[in-house]
């Protein structure tokens, strides 16, 4: 199953699991442009609620399954270990683009 960024406007996703080479195509294309997908913090109540927030996404909320892709943090937010890029525990996306109504209400 795909994980499929959840920031309004983003079409970053990673696959492992699908055999089309389409997907691996696109797999291969967000290594090389350095595109990892973060899962959502939901067992850190407050650090979830940070990330929603800075989503801005109306009556929302994220599940097991959601996902924010690296784009979206900035890279003082990230550190590497072997060949992952992981989140500090207190890191939150900054690195975000709204359409016009969102950028109004923020």
């Amino acid at each position: 199953m795909p994980a499929v960024c959840s920031a309004y406007g983003c079409t970053n996703r990673s696959n492992k699991t699908t055999d089309l080479s389409y997907y691996k195509l696109l797999l291969f294309l967000i290594m090389l442009k350095g595109i990892f997908c973060f899962r959502f913090p939901l067992k850190n109540e407050e650090l979830t609620k940070k990330w929603v927030d800075a989503l801005r996404r109306d009556k929302w909320y994220p599940t097991p399954a959601s996902y924010l892709c690296s784009a979206h943090f900035s890279e003082k937010c990230t550190y590497k270990t072997n060949n992952q890029r992981r989140l500090f525990a207190s890191a939150v996306p900054t690195k975000l683009f709204f359409s016009e109504h969102l950028k109004k209400n923020g």
